[in-house]
């Protein structure tokens, strides 16, 4: 699985100019005793293609040593001038046998014909993806969806200084492992840029794969810088 996301990525990188993207990173401690160091990558590779890599590091809160860790790489395909994607994606995550590739569509929701002055006027950035094709080490059927959005609150009182921005993760697994067959993932960010590239942000977490620590609320920096 690994050598055959490894190739794509290799192709990708090496055939195709990256135009514009994104580096974000997040550093913030966690109500629930620990702190996370999220970095994340978006790249425009062509007309066609594009990157996004998120990853998740916990640390724990006596020395500082990353204990848990959950990553996204995401390979984009964009279908002729439309808001519709193909999405390759690969996750890996703590624990044995936690790796899996996932295929599926992608929808740009808020660049939808009918939609796309609505979404416009009220500064609001919404996508799905959908992955009815997931290869793991389950034997039962998996698969997952995926909501993110960004919106900018009131840009012209606050000279595009405040967001809300976050996603949702639903996983439905039914391998004879699965304790729940409906899982979901979540964190919404609220986001005030203090100076440049830099931003004061709080966080509210809940993660269903954590039954003693589901819920937490992080407070720290970010920093975001276009390219």
């Amino acid at each position: 699985m690994q050598k055959l996301l490894a190739l794509t990525l290799i192709i990708v990188f090496f055939k195709l100019p990256c135009q514009a993207g994104f580096v974000d990173l997040n550093i913030y401690g966690d109500t629930r005793g620990f702190a996370t160091i999220t970095p994340s990558v978006k790249l425009d590779l062509g007309e066609k293609f594009s990157y996004f890599s998120f990853t998740n590091l916990d640390l724990d809160g006596d020395g500082g040593e990353v204990y848990r860790y959950y990553t996204e790489q995401d390979i984009y395909y964009r279908i002729g001038k439309t808001p519709l994607y193909l999405a390759q994606q690969y996750v890996s995550r703590s624990g044995s046998e936690n790796d899996l590739l996932r295929y599926g569509p992608r929808v740009v929701i808020s660049d939808l014909g009918p939609l796309k002055k609505l979404f416009t006027k009220y500064n609001f950035y919404y996508e799905i993806s959908a992955f009815p094709l997931q290869i793991d080490h389950s034997e039962g059927f998996d698969m997952g969806w995926e909501h993110f959005y960004v919106i900018k609150i009131l840009p012209k009182f606050f000279k595009d200084r405040v967001y809300l921005s976050g996603f949702i993760d639903h996983n439905l697994e039914f391998g004879k492992l699965a304790q729940n067959h409906s899982i979901a993932v979540t964190e919404n960010q609220l986001g005030i840029r203090i100076v440049d590239d830099l931003y004061l942000v709080s966080e509210l977490r809940y993660n269903g794969y954590l039954p003693s620590e589901q819920l937490g609320v992080g407070l720290g920096l970010e920093y975001f810088k276009k390219f």
